[in-house]
């Protein structure tokens, strides 16, 4: 058993960059291990961008798969830290249609996201979405049940936020009622 060290730039998002221009480039893609072609502007974007596909696969792609042999565990564990990044639109403005995954809902949702700055829980179909994250356990997360009911005529309000480094943080209100719970990397 060996790991495969790809460079840090190949995980790096697939920026559309500021500019006005069009131009077609590959980066390399970690959701579907492959080099994927994008629409660049012609700046502002990143060393995860290739003039060629082959330029992309000579870089990023390293060993050919044959050679390669992955401990399933470290797949599971990566695919449970992409799912739990949160979704960040990135201060960017080129704004395109994207899909993250939701651990509260447990779902894939829609985002626009801005081209730059985002993380890993970024996919370009709900398909490839639903493909890495579906049946993520989510050790430690509360379901909505687990909340008291509304005192009789009140209101509730739940808050979700999400910070770095994976941290989840639940704000529920109920008239004088406020809690707030925390949660990192899945577990209370």
């Amino acid at each position: 058993l060996f790991s495969l060290r790809v460079p840090d730039k190949c995980f790096l998002p697939l920026i559309t960059g500021t500019c006005g221009s069009t131009q077609t480039r590959f980066g390399f893609y970690p959701p579907t291990q492959r080099c994927e072609e994008y629409n660049y502007s012609g700046c502002g974007g990143n060393e995860n961008s290739f003039e060629t596909r082959l330029d992309c696969e000579t870089v990023c792609n390293g060993i050919p798969s044959r050679q390669i042999h992955i401990d399933t565990h470290f797949i599971i564990l990566m695919r449970s830290e992409i799912c739990f990044l949160p979704i960040r639109t990135g201060p960017c403005h080129t704004r395109s249609t994207r899909y993250g995954y939701f651990p509260p809902l447990r779902r894939c949702v829609r985002y626009s996201y801005g081209g730059c700055r985002g993380t890993l829980n970024n996919f370009l179909t709900e398909v490839e979405c639903k493909q890495l994250c579906k049946g993520i356990p989510l050790r430690g997360m509360l379901h909505l049940s687990s909340f008291p009911p509304p005192p009789k005529g009140g209101k509730c309000m739940l808050r979700l936020h999400l910070k770095a480094h994976m941290v989840f943080f639940l704000s529920h209100q109920c008239s004088r009622l406020d809690t707030e719970f925390s949660f990192r990397n899945g577990s209370a």
